[in-house]
């Protein structure tokens, strides 16, 4: 059987030209995807909120400033090197991202936790994940939650999602696209450029829209649905009368497809 590289990357935005940190915000929230190739270096969207943290006295300087000096180095593959190979590499990195090149000028695309699963799905099976799920419960918030409260728990947990929950009923998922949106507001952005910088950072989650998209009843889980949600949104949470039983966020979902799914195709070659 022939494997393509294709299959397992999800296609990135390439800016050549220089770009602020504050229009990069603008491209991750419109395009919702974690990386961005630039001319010299890559951004991922766990790199602005590790800006967003340590910026938080000059933040103004920062979002009007080219980017590029901020970027990350991540692996990179030549898209002529066999599948096998790529995959095998792919699941000892410690990282959640990678490139793969179709040569050494062009990019062919990012392989991301939401990818990566997409391509290897079918070997989930309903008891493995509930042994995943269930021993795993994911980042959790309050909405009293700062914004600069949130940056710190998604980074400490590696992760660009958090599971909201209220006197122990769950209340939705909030990402980091939705901490970035929250900066282009117009309101908070004028705060921003007048350098009062509290009124982002100090506003609580509870200000921001909840998603429901990645919800799952535990009644009605199956492995169709954990497959089709965790395909599209690179989370998934498993309520049951309103309480959390388990958040699987991005960081955990590449974990779980490296260490389980990853290794089942490679025994069935």
């Amino acid at each position: 059987m022939r494997y393509r590289i294709e299959k397992i990357v999800e296609k990135v935005p390439i800016i050549n030209n220089e770009i602020s940190m504050l229009d990069a915000i603008r491209v991750f929230t419109e395009k919702h995807i974690p990386i961005l190739v630039l001319k010299d270096t890559y951004i991922t969207i766990d790199r602005i909120l590790e800006m967003l943290l340590h910026h938080r006295e000059n933040l103004c300087d920062v979002l009007l400033s080219d980017v590029s000096p901020y970027g990350v180095k991540l692996n990179a593959f030549m898209k002529r090197t066999s599948f096998r190979n790529i995959i095998m590499k792919v699941s000892t990195l410690s990282g959640k991202y990678a490139i793969v090149k179709s040569d050494k000028a062009s990019i062919l695309g990012a392989i991301t936790p939401r990818s990566l699963f997409s391509y290897f799905k079918k070997y989930l099976t309903l008891n493995d994940m509930r042994y995943f799920l269930y021993r795993n419960i994911g980042n959790r918030i309050t909405p009293n939650t700062s914004i600069i409260g949130v940056i710190k728990r998604m980074l400490r947990n590696k992760s660009i999602f958090s599971a909201v929950l209220f006197r122990g009923k769950f209340k939705g998922v909030i990402s980091s696209y939705d901490i970035l949106s929250l900066i282009l507001e117009k309101d908070t952005l004028e705060k921003i450029m007048e350098e009062k910088y509290g009124y982002y950072y100090e506003t609580s989650v509870s200000y921001l829209g909840y998603s429901y998209d990645s919800v799952i009843d535990s009644k009605m889980i199956n492995t169709s649905r954990l497959r089709s949600i965790l395909s599209k949104y690179s989370n998934v949470a498993v309520v049951s009368n309103e309480s959390l039983e388990c958040f699987i966020d991005d960081y955990k979902l590449i974990e779980y497809t490296k260490k389980k799914l990853v290794f089942r195709w490679y025994d069935r070659l």
